[in-house]
């Protein structure tokens, strides 16, 4: 069968187009293009179902004289392309039906001959792939006022699909995969009759119930909705949806609104039903929700006592560590530098391992600055206070504490003067290094802050893990 004959088209009347088009493809010389004269009178059109036809369709067809044809069936036509439609003169085509043909292949062209129809079917068109990859296929028919998207397996509908259809009245989207009715519908103006039987829904949330109310009392006919075949939430948090259902002035293809409904335990059964029973069901709903105030209620209350609690009881603590913190921030903001890294106290018996051994360490190993008694404090000055400014320009303070430290003159004051520091200024460490000091001879002054220093003991014999733990203990300001 060709496609005149389907078509209904005789072949005398097409012969005069076979010649016309045998002096165009002279002229053009291509081979894509293929023009077909049509009847005068000729109003409706149906190619369905062909199959094989796609080896011999032409890349563009021209579409002589076709200001009568008012519907055109092309369903299930296969083809593996779509080609260019183009016609002279105008066009009154008010009914489309391409069902079964890939929307992939032609979403992104212009089709001028779809401008004018009013009515479209595009069921099993693959509409869902299409959507999703960002397809504007409804821009394709601005003048729409009824059409049919059912059976597409659609999920997804941008927001703005409809955003060219502002005619559109009627619009079947049944049998897809939607869990809820799409925002895209909210932009029709003129919608009075939307179909979504057999898809996924389980509710209508309360800014599509508010549009649709509104748009109920916008239209002078009403709003028909339908739903059969849908299997709704019949919970607390559906609860609102149930009571709209049987008082909205909405009109539902199910007269007696006994859509399926499935209670919280898994049993289904239907929405009149439920809200006879309604009390019966959702009376527990109202505890749950002052359960829930409650909890909020103590939990805000614990959430406000117990830092009232814990700043009561720890104030003086947190004012001190406030204290403390705000004039380290103070100081490093004023740029303040030490001029010493460690001062450092020790007893005679003990000054030529430090001055041998530790110094050099310090010093030339670990590019400190140290501050010794013997060494750095000039003679002419008060000793006292050469000493107390001398710890007060320090950042570190060490003691090394063998048995002659207990009778260095000026010990006890430098164990005091550096408990001072370290609590009103910014002392970073107060290391004690003992040198095989027994416990009669060590100071009493230092224990009253043992918690506060850092203990290293030090024998004879020079240790590495020792000289790590110095070192860590120096660095770790800075690390």
């Amino acid at each position: 069968m060709t496609l005149a004959s389907a078509a209904g088209i005789s072949s005398e009347y097409l012969d005069g187009g076979f010649t016309r088009y045998s002096s165009l493809n002279e002229r053009r010389n291509d081979v894509n293009e293929f023009l077909v004269p049509f009847p005068p009178n000729l109003k409706s059109l149906t190619l369905n179902f062909f199959a094989g036809a796609d080896d011999h369709l032409p890349q563009k067809i021209y579409l002589e004289d076709i200001s009568s044809l008012v519907r055109l069936d092309l369903s299930y036509f296969k083809m593996k392309r779509f080609p260019e439609v183009y016609f002279n003169g105008t066009t009154n085509l008010k009914y489309v039906d391409v069902s079964g043909i890939d929307s992939t292949l032609y979403s992104g062209k212009d089709i001028p001959l779809f401008k004018t129809i009013e009515e479209m079917k595009l069921e099993h068109a693959r509409l869902g792939l299409t959507l999703k990859n960002g397809g504007k296929i409804f821009k394709l028919i601005p003048e729409i006022t009824r059409l049919d998207i059912s059976h597409n397996f659609i999920w997804f509908i941008p927001n703005e699909a409809f955003i060219s259809n502002k005619n559109l009245c009627n619009l079947n989207m049944g049998y897809n995969l939607f869990s809820e009715i799409p925002i895209a519908v909210m932009t029709l103006s003129k919608l009075s009759h939307l179909t979504l039987v057999h898809n996924t829904l389980q509710t209508i949330n309360s800014t599509l119930r508010d549009w649709f109310d509104m748009q109920n009392e916008r239209m002078k006919t009403n709003l028909t909705l339908s739903l059969v075949g849908n299997v709704f939430k019949c919970t607390c948090e559906n609860s609102d949806f149930i009571l709209w259902l049987f008082r909205t002035k909405i009109i539902f293809d199910n007269k007696q609104i006994t859509f399926k409904c499935s209670l919280v335990n898994g049993t289904v059964t239907n929405t009149r039903r439920v809200y006879e029973e309604f009390h019966q069901l959702f009376s527990h709903c109202k505890s749950e929700i002052w359960l829930r105030v409650g909890v909020c209620l103590l939990v805000g209350f614990i959430a406000f006592t117990l830092p009232i609690a814990i700043v009561v009881n720890f104030r003086w603590r947190i004012a001190y560590c406030i204290y403390r913190t705000f004039k380290k921030v103070v100081e490093k903001d004023m740029k303040s530098k030490f001029r010493y890294d460690i001062y450092l106290s020790c007893a005679d018996d003990c000054l030529g391992w430090v001055k041998n051994t530790l110094i050099k360490k310090l010093e030339n190993s670990w590019k400190m600055s140290v501050c010794i008694e013997e060494r750095d404090i000039l003679a002419g000055k008060i000793r006292a206070d050469a000493i107390l400014q001398s710890i007060q320009e320090s950042r570190n303070i060490i003691f090394i504490i063998s048995e002659a430290f207990r009778d260095k003159i000026w010990g006890e004051f430098e164990i005091h003067r550096a408990k001072y520091e370290k609590y009103t200024r910014n002392l970073h460490k107060i290391i004690v290094i003992t040198r095989n000091v027994s416990v009669e001879n060590f100071p009493l002054e230092l224990g009253s802050i043992i918690n506060d220093v850092v203990l290293l003991d030090w024998s004879d014999e020079e240790s590495d893990n020792v000289w790590d733990k110095l070192r860590m203990t120096l660095f770790s300001e800075y690390l």
